[in-house]
């Protein structure tokens, strides 16, 4: 299946394979808007197993992923505390596909690329990794990490999800706090798409930047 979002501005596409066993394809999430929106755009009924990220600091959205998806059957991943950088993905998609690799195909994840530090440089304080690149094994897939946070928001507007039940903060228990990495990231998504900002937020918050157009 192919889907078209983004601005007009840079547009890009997202393909999901049709051909998906259910019983043998699995997906890491969060409780977060991008494995919301990679759920749903594989079908709930298309998702065997559900592995639900816990971060060792506690400090994630997994109770979250309960409120999101209607399972009972999803399976905890906790972090290493000494999972940092690039190795903290390397390492989590390692353990899961280790230790489940004889019971799926395909295990999906639905990591995306951060805004450039070149043309944003207000996201460098507290920036993750996140690769632009992964190639761990054949059985990984990862349809968005091709993508910016504003074509997932705008991915989800397309196919009529509503998304802000979704968290993406990783400071506050509930809601957003409108100033970590995260909710400036979420926040600048929408402000791209033309909108004031993420509804979820405050609304003092501002972290607009014209996009360049490459003209």
């Amino acid at each position: 299946m192919k889907y078209e979002c983004g601005p007009d501005w840079d547009m890009r596409t997202v393909y999901i394979d049709e051909k998906i066993s259910p019983l043998r394809t699995a997906i890491l999430m969060s409780g977060g808007l991008d494995s919301f929106v990679l759920y749903k755009l594989l079908g709930e009924r298309n998702v065997g197993k559900v592995f639900n990220l816990k971060r060792a600091d506690r400090m994630d959205n997994s109770e979250n992923l309960e409120k999101l998806i209607d399972r009972n059957d999803i399976i905890d991943i906790i972090e290493n505390p000494e999972w940092t950088g690039e190795n903290r993905i390397t390492n989590l998609l390692e353990t899961v596909l280790l230790e489940y690799t004889d019971e799926i195909d395909a295990l999906y994840f639905g990591i995306n690329h951060i805004p450039s530090l070149y043309h944003f440089p207000e996201f460098g304080e507290g920036c993750p990794t996140r690769p632009w690149f992964i190639d761990n094994s054949k059985i990984l897939k990862t349809p968005f990490l091709h993508l910016y946070k504003y074509h997932i928001i705008d991915l989800a507007d397309r196919i009529s999800l509503d998304v802000t039940a979704t968290r993406s903060c990783l400071t506050k228990e509930k809601d957003h706090c409108g100033n970590c990495w995260q909710c400036r990231e979420r926040n600048w998504g929408y402000q791209q798409l033309g909108h004031e900002g993420d509804p979820t937020q405050p609304s003092y918050i501002n972290t607009s930047i014209d996009m360049p157009t490459g003209d």
